[in-house]
């Protein structure tokens, strides 16, 4: 049983990384723009993220019911997520690390960068924001 796990998990590797050079060789032909992925709605990312999440569900061998059991949420929340429908961001993560790939929501929350000439100006990292306070009119 784990000799098959082990090919399902080459064979997955090897067809993620297809899709990886395929969207990247698009970009360098100038079919796929790198900027136009700025330029999606928010119901386009949501579709393409669950074309992804199906996908990769497909590349496991594994139906919808299987991987909502296994990741303890509803049918239908995998099916809202996998359609691009309005999900939790805890059905995401939990169907993700079911699928084996929680380093996906790395690339979802990278930590903040900061330039370092501004970072050299600051004593000690932000907590707040600043404005300006708006001085009140003398009483007169």
């Amino acid at each position: 049983h784990e000799d098959k796990r082990v090919t399902t998990d080459y064979v997955g590797a090897k067809v993620e990384l297809f899709i990886i050079v395929y969207y990247m060789r698009s970009i360098l032909k100038n079919e796929v723009s790198v900027s136009q992925t700025h330029y999606r709605t928010t119901e386009e990312w949501a579709e393409v993220l669950g074309e992804n999440v199906r996908q990769l569900r497909l590349l496991r061998n594994l139906d919808q019911r299987v991987v909502a059991e296994r990741s303890g949420v509803a049918l239908n929340a995998v099916k809202r997520l996998e359609s691009g429908q309005n999900t939790t961001t805890t059905t995401l993560i939990s169907v993700l690390r079911t699928l084996g790939r929680p380093e996906w929501l790395e690339f979802l929350c990278p930590v903040p960068g900061i330039n370092p000439l501004y970072a050299a100006k600051l004593k000690e990292p932000r907590k707040r924001i600043y404005s300006k306070r708006q001085r009140s009119k003398p009483h007169e």
